[in-house]
């Protein structure tokens, strides 16, 4: 699908699929998957579903790559069994970025990032895309796949 801008994408993805059938998709996908080291990486929606499997499937072969999912804010008693990093914007509209931080990076599998940038950024059909944070964070995403690909704790 080829849409103008990220709204339009979203309500097509709601009117079409919505985010609880997207979480079982996703959960149907990984708790069938064989156990070789897998790196699960989403953005907004693709970042909730993410979080909301998390404490379903093993631990040991996954890892999830987060960035700005504001549904997050809605389930925070998950414990996820996965590592996982999730990125968030510097501001949130509907929600305050530091309060949640403080709520989830309690949990050892879980670190979180503050970004100078807005939802978005990393979405060249948003209205807040960041070149320079696309670049910055690619580079981060490549080496944090790298990382766990390899169990490397210094890589590049």
């Amino acid at each position: 699908m080829n849409f103008e801008n990220e709204n339009q994408a979203y309500r097509a993805f709601h009117a079409e699929t919505g985010l609880g059938n997207y979480i079982d998709l996703l959960k149907q996908k990984l708790l069938g998957k064989k156990p070789e080291k897998t790196v699960i990486l989403g953005f907004s929606v693709g970042a909730s579903a993410i979080w909301a499997v998390s404490h379903h499937i093993e631990a040991e072969p996954f890892k999830g790559i987060c960035f700005y999912s504001s549904q997050i804010r809605n389930s925070l008693e998950i414990k996820p069994k996965i590592k996982i990093e999730l990125y968030f914007a510097k501001a949130e509209p509907a929600y305050d970025v530091d309060a949640i931080i403080s709520k989830l990076e309690i949990n050892n599998n879980v670190t979180c990032f503050k970004t100078k940038f807005m939802h978005g950024f990393m979405n060249e059909r948003s209205k807040n895309f960041n070149e320079d944070g696309f670049l910055k964070y690619r580079e981060i995403i490549k080496t944090s796949i790298a990382r766990h690909l390899t169990g490397s704790v210094d890589v590049g």
